[in-house]
């Protein structure tokens, strides 16, 4: 008997492998959590930055070797779908998968049939490809999966920095300057 109060097995992230795909301001931040923990980071980005702690691995192996992986990359041709049923398949059968991205990064059928058939343990989204969701999402009723809404840049601090970024970015626009560049 394992004396647990809980229908679920509850274990340590110290010493478990976090994978953060897409290591942009969100991802920095995120593996630094993970790091503070006691985890294994691993990042997969298009390029290494100069001075990251962690190591770079492709998006396949970060996959393969996550105990827990995160997604904090932008939706574009390639990402979209990024989270396959190829990638489920290869994942370890105690592994979690949170998107806070954007829904289509994940082929939401494939993450469904993952977590039905206990391919994965579980997963974590606050992002749905159609939101607010439909009655038919592939999403609604999976095993093991935590849904909530995708607020929480809402606060009222983050609304304030949103006006002021906006505000900047229109005089950028009136001044021809660039806006928002990505380095």
């Amino acid at each position: 008997h394992t004396f647990s109060y809980f229908p679920y097995p509850i274990s340590e992230l110290k010493g478990k492998t976090l994978a953060v795909v897409g290591y942009g301001a969100i991802g920095k931040k995120v593996a630094s959590i993970g790091a503070a923990f006691g985890m294994n980071v691993i990042i997969a980005t298009r390029t290494k930055p100069a001075g990251c702690p962690y190591t770079l691995v492709s998006v396949d192996r970060a996959f393969a070797e996550a105990d827990y992986l995160t997604v904090h990359c932008p939706l574009n041709d390639g990402t979209r779908g990024l989270i396959n049923a190829e990638r489920l398949a290869a994942m370890k059968p105690t592994a979690f998968v949170i998107n806070t991205a954007r829904g289509a990064v994940a082929d939401e059928n494939a993450l469904r049939d993952a977590l039905d058939r206990g391919v994965i343990s579980g997963a974590a989204c606050d992002v749905l490809t159609v939101e607010p969701m439909r009655e038919d999402d592939p999403l609604r009723g999976a095993k093991n999966l935590t849904l909530t809404p995708h607020v929480a840049w809402a606060s009222y601090e983050a609304r304030v920095r949103l006006i002021s970024l906006v505000a900047s970015n229109l005089r950028a626009y009136q001044n021809g300057l660039p806006v928002n560049t990505v380095k």
